[in-house]
């Protein structure tokens, strides 16, 4: 009987145990007002390109600093002012191996670390709400005013056809693309440890657009730090589908079509102060085909690319 008594009170115990509501965490952006902010991203692409039978290979590292200054809280969002800090590209292949970067000395025959230079301190407002969601982007018209002036020196229509080229990495397409790397990680409500939720990341700066569809997973939250992971599917986004920027990107309109399909893991320390990334990573495979001339005379170019990106706080 006490043998009985024993196993039925162990387990009620654990019938209430298991039903007890577990924790709920609050992760949010907490900025202050007046603050500035300074986040690096440091991503490395390799890209693989086989043609006519013969495989292509490059990479590029590319090395970007952030300044986030905070200038109001209203309506459940924050106004910012990001600007460029620093910006940095090398170019690996087994032809060449060059690098480019803002910091470089002023040289106008070096096109790009001239763009680069243009690019520095000149501020887009951005509108964010409590949980990441870039609202809007303003002030890009003006941006690029300020960098063409700048740029005054820039005569050759290569040159010229260069920083068109690079406006889609870090214009106003590629800047919201990779600021959304920095904040599309946070809940929209509380979570428990376990506990998973959704978020799209549309990429357009690869030179075609696609959609990125995170699960992410709350794993750890301690009195300093919360550890969210995360696992996304890539596809490409068709023409009915897409905005006004796939009609900009390099492929559109040139007898090119691309399937590709891809994976991401992430892992990111969050700064339970801020809600910022601490530390963070993420890796990504795309593979697939830019299909040329969908005919009888068409190729089907295997391309493949391997994306690495490390975030981290600096101030």
């Amino acid at each position: 009987m006490k043998k009985y008594l024993f196993f039925t009170s162990l387990l009620i115990t654990f019938l209430v145990l298991s039903c007890e509501p577990k924790e709920k965490h609050d992760i949010k952006l907490n900025l202050e007002v007046g603050q500035t902010y300074s986040i690096k991203q440091e991503t490395s692409q390799y890209l693989e390109q086989n043609i006519m039978g013969t495989t292509h290979e490059m990479t590029h590292h590319f090395d970007v600093i952030y300044d986030l200054h905070i200038k109001d809280y209203e309506d459940n969002r924050y106004i910012l002012e990001v600007a460029y800090n620093d910006l940095k590209m090398d170019v690996e292949s087994p032809e060449m191996n060059i690098s480019y970067g803002a910091s470089n000395e002023y040289d106008p025959t070096d096109t790009l670390s001239m763009i680069f230079k243009a690019f520095i301190g000149k501020p887009l407002t951005v509108g964010i709400n409590d949980i990441g969601e870039i609202k809007y982007i303003e002030g890009i018209e003006e941006f690029l005013d300020l960098i063409v002036a700048d740029l005054d020196f820039i005569e050759s229509e290569d040159d010229r056809q260069a920083l068109g080229a690079l406006d889609q990495f870090i214009g106003e397409g590629g800047f919201k693309d990779n600021l959304s790397q920095l904040t599309n990680y946070l809940p929209p409500e509380p979570v428990s440890i376990g506990q998973n939720w959704e978020s799209e990341h549309i990429q357009t700066n690869l030179g075609f657009s696609g959609k990125w569809s995170n699960e992410w997973q709350l794993d750890e939250y301690n009195e300093d730090i919360a550890k969210i992971t995360g696992a996304s599917k890539f596809s490409i986004i068709e023409d009915e589908d897409a905005d006004e920027t796939i009609d900009e990107m390099p492929f559109s309109g040139a007898g090119i079509d691309i399937e590709m399909d891809g994976e991401q893991q992430m892992e990111h320390i969050i700064d339970k102060a801020t809600g910022l990334i601490e530390e963070g990573t993420i890796n990504a495979n795309m593979d697939g085909y830019l299909k040329i001339n969908e005919d009888e005379s068409g190729m089907n170019l295997p391309i493949s690319f391997e994306i690495s990106s490390k975030i981290t706080k600096i101030k």
